[in-house]
């Protein structure tokens, strides 16, 4: 007969228990330190998206003021600009950096650039970068020279 020694593991009383009590607390603690990395991970990327877009944000305002003082300086460079430009009708597009503008006249009062020099016009710039857009405006009126310079309190940001 061959036969076996039978090991006989004694327990203490509650011993089980407490080793499941142990590794529930244990898997508790592992759960909570998981959420809150992946919560962390979740908000800096959230952070990150919102830094990105106010910096496309600014990136669309500077480049809309460039378009104003853009415009400014073809209207300065060509005698000829009332008749060169059309009214209320967007210029191609030039693209620098990170972001894209354009610009228009609009002669406000009658609606034709072309047949009275000494009517203001309204400028409007307007840029993007990614997908943040900006629109300003400013009104231009002949001066004792007839350059078109800015009217005072006349510069607008405007919602597309």
């Amino acid at each position: 007969m061959n036969s076996r020694p039978t090991i006989r593991m004694h327990l203490r009383p509650g011993s089980a228990r407490r080793r499941g009590a142990v590794y529930l607390a244990i898997l508790g603690v592992s759960m909570i330190i998981t959420v809150i990395g992946v919560s962390a991970v979740l908000a800096s990327r959230v952070q990150t998206r919102m830094a990105d877009s106010a910096r496309r944000a600014q990136n669309a305002q500077h480049a809309a003021q460039s378009a104003i003082e853009f415009a400014r300086l073809q209207i300065k460079n060509n005698a000829a600009w009332r008749s060169t430009y059309s009214n209320n009708t967007w210029v191609s597009d030039v693209t620098f950096a990170q972001a894209t503008f354009t610009f228009k006249l609009v002669d406000e009062i009658d609606g034709n650039l072309a047949n009275d020099v000494t009517q203001p016009v309204r400028l409007h710039g307007k840029a993007s970068s990614g997908s943040a857009t900006r629109l300003l405006s400013v009104e231009l009126a002949p001066d004792a020279s007839n350059r078109m310079v800015p009217v005072s309190g006349t510069w607008r940001q405007e919602v597309q």
